[in-house]
């Protein structure tokens, strides 16, 4: 079957965005269908909103706004300054439709072809509060384009919160009705789709947990380092004490290397822990850095998934602690199913520096569930309905 799918791709430096992609196509491409991610950007699909002026003259955006044009500093780099090579995976790697689409009417006017259409994964049913800024957006991920009597399959989206005002729930649930299969990343995910109508939701892992490691080191790249290492991979802007994680290294005469993604903060960094080396990885490299670490050390749910598939000891940063609340809920989600809820940090480092992972329970955990969401996937796209 020739299967489009649509989800994010068009980042410079966030790796586990394009391994999902990556991962989500080969799984498909192993039972044997042509998938090709639909090249939907969004960036000229904000719809205008009743509130938006509201939202323009909010004194904190306005702030907001002068401090990035004005105060921003110059000598600020930003984690995308550096190039990673993430086009040359894409190319690589991916199947792509060959025109971009950038708006929802240019997907309905001239939609791929394909047997079915797959939505998923990442956080693409993702919405503020004011969501008719994002319906344009909203409609697209949710497959309202090409004909009605095509197959339509969720696998794996995330809604990132559980919290969204009645009206989303009211403007989705049409478009829940129209998928022979809903699943998605994380518990809360379930309770939204049920308020939204839509009873049948399962939660799924998400694509990158289809493949076992030795599919992702068939394409790695190792790192030549002389000494043993601990590697820090963090998004967006952090102001983390890593006071501990020092100490540790020079305990053990370990290296501590530092990647950064979707943030300003790789300056910061460096001024207040000088003997961190700083890396820009291409994807390839990423997954070798993380395989051949002693220790990972994360707040991101791709690089937290990377290093369990790896069989690493890690540490994960929710920034929320234990609680489930918005974007937390992916770390909990697959964690809780694990048995890895330990491994979040709550001011507890000497216990996840000196307790090892027991991986035999945790791979046979995965293991099962992954034939588990495996098989689920292939009956939907085999079945008639």
């Amino acid at each position: 079957m020739k299967l489009g799918i649509i989800t994010f791709w068009e980042t410079q430096d966030n790796y586990g965005q394009i391994m999902q992609n990556y991962a989500l196509q080969k799984v498909l491409k192993n039972m044997g269908h042509s998938p090709f991610l639909i090249r939907y950007s969004l960036f000229r699909d904000w719809a205008k909103s009743p509130n938006r002026w509201k939202a323009i003259l909010n004194p904190k955006r306005i702030f907001a706004y002068i401090r990035k044009k004005i105060i921003h500093s110059k000598n600020i780099m930003n984690t995308t300054d550096v190039d990673r090579k993430f086009d040359v995976f894409k190319k690589k790697y991916l199947s792509c439709t060959p025109k971009i689409y950038h708006t929802l009417k240019e997907l309905q006017a001239d939609p791929p072809q394909a047997d079915a259409y797959i939505c998923g994964s990442d956080q693409i049913w993702y919405s503020i509060d004011d969501y008719q800024v994002y319906r344009n957006i909203t409609r697209a991920y949710f497959l309202d384009f090409g004909n009605q009597s095509i197959k339509r399959i969720a696998y794996a989206p995330s809604f990132g919160r559980t919290d969204f005002p009645i009206g989303y729930y009211k403007y989705i649930s049409p478009l829940l009705q129209r998928f022979q299969l809903v699943t998605v990343r994380e518990k809360g995910g379930v309770e939204v789709c049920k308020k939204a109508g839509c009873s049948h939701a399962k939660q799924v892992l998400d694509p990158t947990c289809l493949l076992d490691a030795s599919n992702y080191r068939s394409i790695s790249i190792k790192p030549q380092t002389l000494k043993k290492y601990i590697l820090l991979y963090f998004i967006g802007n952090n102001d983390i004490d890593f006071s501990e994680i020092e100490c540790y290294a020079e305990k053990y005469d370990y290296d501590i290397y530092y990647i950064g993604s979707q943030g300003k903060c790789i300056e910061n960094v460096k001024k207040s822990y000088s003997s961190f080396k700083l890396i820009y990885p291409s994807i390839n490299e990423w997954l070798g850095w993380i395989d051949n670490c002693e220790l990972f050390v994360t707040n991101s749910f791709h690089g937290s998934v990377f290093s369990i598939l790896f069989n690493k000891q890690n540490v994960i940063y929710t920034g929320k602690g234990l609680s489930r609340k918005g974007g937390a809920d992916r770390f909990y989600t697959l964690l809780e199913d694990l048995n890895l809820l330990d491994r979040i940090f709550v001011d507890n480092m000497s216990y996840l520096l000196e307790n090892k992972i027991d991986y035999y329970k945790v791979n046979n955990l995965l293991n099962a569930r992954r034939a588990e969401c495996i098989n689920l996937l292939k009956e939907s796209l085999e079945s008639s309905n």
